[in-house]
């Protein structure tokens, strides 16, 4: 994450009602334009630092097969999304407004520019074979069905 002008940051997600919602992330790290800058851990999951721009980056856990930021001021976003997941289908897949999505050899890739807010829903090859066996299942069930009723309905004429 790229932060300007900032002499902190809290790490969070969107609750319940768009709020924002500390979470927990280890292995931070904060780099200027000369290496890695030493920061200060305070509560509710903020970190703060010399004024200046920075990269910020850290590893967290994800809820589910899903992404989501919230921030106080437009920031441009990046989310790089390794080979055999998928956003494609809309069933199973999101990308919140204003992202586009660029496909490249081995992973996906979702921009968006000034944004406060940036949510993806992804999903792997599993998910997607689930979800045809559950659409093959009612699919069948309908037919068995509708010619059990067909087959009323002939039954009646006669």
């Amino acid at each position: 994450m790229e932060v300007t002008d900032a002499e902190s940051y809290q790490f969070t997600q969107p609750g319940y009602l768009g709020e924002a919602v500390p979470i927990t992330v280890r292995e931070i790290q904060v780099m200027g334009v000369y290496g890695n800058v030493s920061y200060e851990e305070q509560r509710n999951s903020e970190i703060t630092f010399p004024e200046g721009d920075y990269l910020i980056s850290y590893v967290g856990d994800l809820d589910g097969n899903s992404f989501s930021t919230l921030f106080t001021t437009p920031y441009n976003v990046t989310i790089s999304l390794p080979g055999g997941y998928f956003l494609d289908n809309p069933l199973l897949g999101y990308v919140s407004q204003g992202g586009s999505v660029q496909i490249e050899e081995n992973q996906t890739i979702i921009i968006w520019e000034g944004t406060r807010y940036a949510e993806i829903r992804f999903y792997d090859e599993q998910r997607l074979v689930i979800l045809y066996a559950f659409g093959t299942i009612w699919v069948v069930f309908m037919i068995i069905l509708l010619f059990g009723y067909y087959s009323m309905r002939a039954a009646s004429r006669d």
